[in-house]
């Protein structure tokens, strides 16, 4: 059998792939190792540490969750894009929890390149509110963050079967509150 020679991108995509399955406090390097059947220090060859490391599957995952809102609302009406990207963002958060822990890790978020690479998060809710209009600086920074708390606390909230006891469809609660934002956003827009 030949083996595949080892490369930062190939250590980068085993370790994305061990993180999203068992998450960040179940993976070591030593696990990484055994898993592309080489030494621990053959690692080191490529990236200068786990926290490095950790840094680049985070990128990796942020623009992955990009790539996911993009597709989700590609093609389609301004307020059905917004609650489609609600939705793309609540069902990465479903689909790669671990990834998203990584995502709002406190031991990355204050790296530039990190920073940078979570731009992705915001594009598409500064975008919807320049299509609508909106240029009042302060108003869609205080939009963003009326979006991210929305999708973010309902989405971590869900996931965790805090809402499973309820009868209520919460998908149907979750775009009520989306929506609201969406509302905010449109009244001080002048596209409406």
């Amino acid at each position: 059998m030949i083996k595949k020679s080892l490369t930062k991108e190939l250590i980068i995509s085993s370790a994305f792939a061990m993180i999203d399955e068992k998450g960040k406090d179940n993976f070591s390097m030593r696990q990484l190792a055994a898993k592309l059947g080489v030494q621990v220090s053959s690692l080191y060859n490529h990236v200068k540490n786990e926290h490095e490391l950790m840094l680049e599957v985070a990128k990796l995952a942020a623009a992955k969750y990009t790539e996911h809102v993009v597709q989700a609302v590609s093609g389609i009406e301004l307020d059905d894009a917004t609650t489609e990207s609600a939705d793309a963002f609540r069902s990465f958060l479903k689909d790669h929890r671990y990834l998203y822990e990584l995502l709002i890790d406190e031991s990355l978020l204050s790296d530039p390149g990190f920073q940078q690479a979570i731009k992705g998060f915001e594009a598409p809710i500064f975008y919807i509110l320049k299509e609508y209009g909106v240029e009042d600086k302060e108003f869609m920074e205080h939009m963003y963050v009326a979006m991210r708390v929305v999708t973010h606390g309902f989405s971590t909230l869900d996931s965790l079967g805090v809402f499973d006891h309820l009868e209520i469809d919460t998908t149907e609660s979750y775009h009520m509150m989306v929506r609201s934002v969406v509302e905010a956003m449109k009244a001080k827009g002048n596209k409406n």
